[in-house]
């Protein structure tokens, strides 16, 4: 059994709970559907002098593309919905003074409080990657 995870955001201590096999691999393909595309567009960029791609010149034609298609199939509706699957009540909780965890009912109200749009995503990274870090790791070997 895969064991929750914590991370701290600010003055909040989160607790994540993996997602079961299904819930976890019905949001992949829908994360898939989204970002694969764009993905590919990226992966398009060749290393330039042993360069990772964050330290070279990128292509702004290319990153505009990879923008247009994640803009295509990701819209505001959308957005929201993949922000209640992935910082879902039943995966995750929290405490502000280390004592009891509570549920995350609220995104909304919840980062209106506690550290606004960045702790969000910050959050629904820290859940993505306790989701999928070890079926990432066996895919690329």
């Amino acid at each position: 059994m895969r064991e929750p995870q914590r991370t701290t955001i600010g003055d909040v201590q989160y607790n994540v709970t993996p997602m079961s096999p299904i819930k976890a691999s019905k949001l992949l393909t829908r994360l898939l559907k989204i970002v694969g595309e764009p993905i590919g567009k990226l992966a398009n960029m060749k290393k330039e002098g042993g360069k990772g791609l964050l330290e070279q010149q990128i292509d702004g034609k290319l990153i505009s593309e990879a923008l247009s298609a994640l803009t295509e199939k990701l819209d505001e509706d959308e957005m929201e919905t993949l922000l209640k699957k992935i910082i879902h009540p039943d995966h995750v909780t929290f405490t502000t003074d280390g004592d009891a965890y509570k549920k995350l009912t609220s995104i909304d109200g919840h980062f209106t409080e506690f550290g606004g749009m960045g702790a969000m995503f910050k959050l629904a990274r820290f859940v993505l990657e306790t989701n999928y870090s070890d079926f990432l790791k066996d895919l690329v070997g």
